[in-house]
């Protein structure tokens, strides 16, 4: 072989060798999404909401959020902003289409039995049917489900979004302004108690259903979400009906 050709064989050789190596060392990258995919957006959601209902808004990062989603943090910022962005994504997105039905809920009661106020049962089944309505088509489990209520409504209580704020503000007003024409003898004040005290037991039943169930040795055993709203209704239905406590004579 002649030197020239020598030379162009043994050059043609390193070039080769060299493309080989920066195939086999450059890393290749097995995600094929864009971060501004849509996917990826309810993915994080869905997935900051299950880990925030089992640990808490506070102990979730960044870092364990992403890798549960399968994402980076370069999505967080695109769709959110921040942290804190996602957080209050999270909670509107769990609480807005709640208090949204409630309140189409009570209009629907207050028109159909106008003039008249709605029956009391009419109000609390707008005030509390949402809730089943949302665990019926949530992904997370019931105790799940409940977990996250309660998590948005103490952790992020002082600091929730506006809209969400908002939604809620009007939620109070409807619901007290409908029941105080049912039961005038009670303040404004005791009827806001009594709603807390019917939301309230209808998310601790449906979080410990299958812990009584146990416990009770099979004595209670879960009602179907229907029968367990029924329950509810008639507890809450009579204890709005117990007259205020500055009326009750006090106790020798």
């Amino acid at each position: 072989m002649c030197r020239a050709n020598k030379k162009s064989h043994l050059r043609s050789i390193q070039i080769n060798q060299t493309i080989v190596s920066n195939v086999c060392l450059k890393p290749v990258s097995t995600s094929t999404e864009s971060p501004s995919d849509a996917s990826t957006r309810q993915r994080l959601l869905d997935t900051a909401a299950e880990l925030i209902a089992v640990h808490g808004f506070e102990k979730v990062s960044l870092r364990d959020l992403t890798a549960a989603a399968a994402t980076n943090l370069a999505s967080v910022n695109y769709h959110f902003g921040s942290k804190d962005g996602l957080m209050d994504e999270v909670v509107a997105d769990f609480l807005n289409p709640l208090n949204e039905e409630r309140l189409a809920r009570l209009t629907e009661a207050e028109a159909r039995f106008a003039p008249e106020p709605p029956p009391l049962r009419d109000i609390l089944d707008a005030l509390l049917r949402p809730t089943i309505t949302k665990i019926r088509h949530s992904d997370l489990s019931e105790m799940l489900f409940s977990k996250l209520m309660s998590r948005c409504l103490s952790d992020r209580m002082n600091n929730l979004p506006n809209q969400v704020t908002h939604h809620f503000e009007q939620v109070f007003r409807r619901f007290i302004a409908a029941a105080s024409r049912v039961l005038p003898e009670l303040p404004p004040t005791e009827i806001a108690m009594r709603m807390s005290f019917s939301v309230g037991a209808l998310l601790q039943t449906v979080a410990h259903t299958e812990v009584m169930e146990k416990i009770s040795h099979g004595m209670m055993k879960a009602p179907s979400s229907e029968e367990l709203l029924e329950q509810i209704i008639a507890f809450s239905e009579a204890g709005f009906r117990v007259p205020p406590q500055s009326s009750q004579p006090p106790k020798r």
